[in-house]
């Protein structure tokens, strides 16, 4: 395990200042992914550019003068409609055109997405199935955890038994990966991980494009607690706090793991704050910077709908005049020092 990395916790957060972000799509989307490479801890935190209202409302007045869409123009109305939360408008004419253009892969994701974003998770999945047999891999990569995902939700995100899931989305067991001597153990940490590493990128796909599923970031923070990332993967865990996960139990254990073992590590032997002082103040941080990263967002939409409102067209502003816009207003995203 490397030890610089599980002991350096928090140190300070720099001046920075519930977004749910799922994979549509629309033609911006491919492009602002390529424009936007966030870091691992700007997607635990939120604070990666998401196009605000404003953006949406100008495109909608702009598709809206237009006597006729082709298929994509169709999606970006929809999907505009659906950022906006007008999942019945959205919906509507996704239907329409997967009635003109059958077996449209955009369509059908877009559908499943609009119907999950708007609560119904089986039908979500439906349509997500029906994607992935025509575009096996799926948005940017994910393959079928987004699916994986939807069925999940599906079964537990309105559970009337009110039990806590024993797997997760991807069926790893919460309490097999954490159980003492599962795969062996240093320092309190489990060496090993049922998914392999290259598979890093995806669980970095999932959360960016879904914001709103706490089981991403517990995922996201057991892969990150088994490569030895464990600041990032506290993060993560208090993320998926944040969302209220469907089993809180399993995140305070694994979040206890991570600050035994800080704590046990402090080089100070005078620092006053220890044990449960410590742990609430090592979670306060951690909410802290969550909240200063999701204010950045805002920040981000609100800088970015300025922009589009002086020149009246969505599609001239780009990621890059937001961000120096940022810069140039001294609005700065958390850091970990």
């Amino acid at each position: 395990m490397n030890r610089r990395k599980s002991l350096t916790l928090f140190g300070g957060l720099a001046a920075g200042i519930s977004s749910s972000r799922a994979c549509l799509w629309d033609s911006h989307t491919l492009k602002d992914e390529l424009a936007s490479k966030p870091k691992v801890l700007d997607l635990i935190l939120g604070q990666f550019p998401h196009h605000g209202d404003v953006f949406y409302q100008t495109r909608i007045a702009r598709l809206e003068k237009q006597a006729s869409l082709n298929v994509n123009e169709s999606n970006d109305l929809a999907v505009a409609y659906v950022r906006l939360k007008e999942f019945t408008k959205g919906m509507a004419i996704l239907e329409a055109q997967i009635k003109k253009t059958p077996g449209h892969y955009e369509t059908l994701s877009n559908i499943g997405v609009t119907a999950k974003k708007s609560g119904d998770f089986k039908k979500g999945a439906d349509f997500i199935e029906k994607a992935l047999a025509i575009k096996p891999e799926g948005h940017m990569g994910l393959g079928d955890w987004y699916l994986k995902a939807l069925r999940w939700r599906t079964k537990y995100e309105r559970s009337l038994e009110n039990r806590p899931p024993a797997f997760n989305f991807l069926n790893i067991p919460y309490l097999g990966v954490f159980r003492e001597n599962y795969y062996g153990m240093e320092e309190g940490f489990p060496r090993g991980y049922p998914i392999p590493p290259e598979h890093r990128n995806r669980f970095l796909k999932m959360v960016r494009n879904d914001q709103s599923f706490a089981d991403g970031f517990a995922a996201l923070g057991d892969y990150l607690t088994f490569s030895g990332d464990l600041n990032l993967a506290f993060l993560a865990y208090t993320r998926a706090m944040v969302l209220k996960h469907q089993n809180p139990v399993e995140i305070r254990r694994r979040r206890r793991t991570y600050l035994k073992h800080a704590e046990a590590h402090i080089r100070d032997p005078k620092r006053k704050h220890r044990g449960t002082a410590f742990w609430k103040a090592e979670i306060a941080k951690a909410e802290g910077m969550i909240r200063q990263g999701l204010a950045w967002l805002e920040r981000y939409k609100t800088v970015e709908g300025e922009l589009v409102s002086k020149v009246g067209d969505e599609r001239k502003v780009e990621i890059a005049d937001v961000e120096a816009e940022l810069v140039e207003r001294k609005i700065s995203r958390v850091t970990i020092s």
